[in-house]
């Protein structure tokens, strides 16, 4: 290996180093956003329906079952959003 070669992977090295953490830093910023319409839904329902640890587990697995579904649109920006971290 070269002198000359030698000083490019030592200055490129960290370059790139940063630049993964960078993208990193993004995804997991964009992962973490939650849907504010789902964020209202449950809101709403959770002040309907009150969850009691308690309860027999029929009335626990009820309220789990009424729990508003995250928007279909939401869930295809989050695999879009892994594959596209993934594939890159």
């Amino acid at each position: 290996m070269t002198e000359a070669f030698a000083s490019a992977v030592t200055v490129t090295v960290p370059i790139l180093a940063l630049a993964v953490g960078a993208e990193a830093r993004a995804i997991r910023e964009r992962l973490r956003t939650a849907d504010p319409a789902w964020e209202k839904d449950f809101q709403d329902y959770h002040a309907a329906h009150e969850l009691s640890m308690d309860n027999p587990p029929s009335e626990v697995l009820a309220y789990f079952k009424g729990v508003p579904a995250v928007s279909k649109l939401y869930v295809a920006q989050r695999i879009l959003t892994i594959c596209g971290a993934s594939s890159g």
